[in-house]
């Protein structure tokens, strides 16, 4: 009887075992979030956005009316949203500061980023409204890594009747803003 039952329940093993091999699945789902944040940078690569000092102005500049300054400044902006760029003077006037009786108006100042093809001027009425150089979502204004911008160029318009010798200042800021 022992080896009856003996052999009963190696044959039960024998059937069992290869359905003891499949294996059981069990599936779980998980939901994972992220935010990308609204970000912007812009950052001066290389050089200075500085102009030269105005003492560069020669008489051959007064006589054109004009003179215009390449800087070594090379800007880029990253964004994660569509972007804009705007310059505008800290100054309380809307004249340059200058020595004696030196005044000149901000408004004679123009700013490009694209090698000079497009100049945009400072406000003349008020030279702390910021002047859009790059508008939102077009052309450069668009979310990307490193975008880089060609260097600072300054023109200044001159008129030889008006202008006096002396020292000119101004402080400018350059601001990146997202939508």
């Amino acid at each position: 009887m022992k080896l009856k039952k003996m052999l009963i329940a190696i044959a039960a093993g024998l059937m069992l075992g290869p359905l003891a091999a499949v294996a059981a699945t069990d599936d779980q789902t998980a939901d994972i979030s992220f935010r990308i944040r609204n970000m912007i940078l812009i950052n001066i690569e290389s050089g200075d956005v500085e102009t030269p000092v105005l003492a560069d102005v020669s008489f051959s500049d007064l006589a054109a009316g004009e003179v215009e300054w390449i800087t070594t400044g090379v800007m880029s902006v990253d964004a994660t949203e569509s972007w804009r760029l705007q310059v505008s003077s800290t100054s309380v006037g809307d004249y340059f500061g200058g020595t004696g009786n030196a005044t000149k108006s901000l408004g004679d100042l123009g700013i490009s980023i694209d090698s000079g093809v497009s100049y945009f001027n400072l406000d003349a009425g008020d030279a702390t409204l910021p002047v859009e150089i790059i508008p939102y979502g077009t052309g450069l204004g668009v979310p990307g890594v490193g975008i880089m911008l060609d260097a600072v160029r300054y023109k200044l318009a001159l008129n030889p009747a008006q202008d006096v010798a002396g020292t000119y200042t101004a402080n400018l800021t350059f601001t990146a803003t997202t939508d």
